[in-house]
């Protein structure tokens, strides 16, 4: 089932500036949930909705946002940005077994491991005329 409605977000321009990002997600979550008669827990904000919402920064939330609500069979609802396809999650097609090309067997040969020298992590500089 899908939905398309408008949020009005003007609730968050009363909230202190450095809590309206979090009212904001938690305001269109609550709407979402009444309209799709679902309960909080259930209802998740797409990404792509959410960069509309803070395009001007996560201090200054857009005061009204169209958002399309589909809800899946499992009672999921997702919120995201209208123009935005439902997408359905795809089947895993079956892999074909490749025989990978026969090849020669070659005798690996064996390198001795070098001990390489540590450096010192940071190297003194001798000043001239101390003491």
């Amino acid at each position: 089932m899908e939905r398309i409605f408008i949020a009005n977000l003007k609730d968050v321009i009363r909230k202190p500036v450095t809590k309206r990002h979090r009212r904001a997600v938690e305001l269109i979550r609550s709407l979402v949930a009444r309209h799709s008669k679902t309960d909080i827990s259930n209802v998740r904000i797409d990404n792509e909705l959410l960069e509309e919402l803070f395009k001007h920064g996560g201090m200054a939330p857009l005061h009204k946002i169209k958002v399309k609500i589909v809800t899946d069979e499992k009672g999921m609802v997702f919120a995201m940005p209208p123009e935005k396809k439902a997408e359905k999650p795809k089947k895993a097609k079956p892999v074909k077994a490749v025989k990978p090309a026969e090849k020669k067997a070659e005798p690996k040969q064996e390198k001795a491991p070098e001990k390489a020298q540590p450096k010192p992590k940071f190297e003194q500089k001798k000043v001239e005329g101390a003491k």
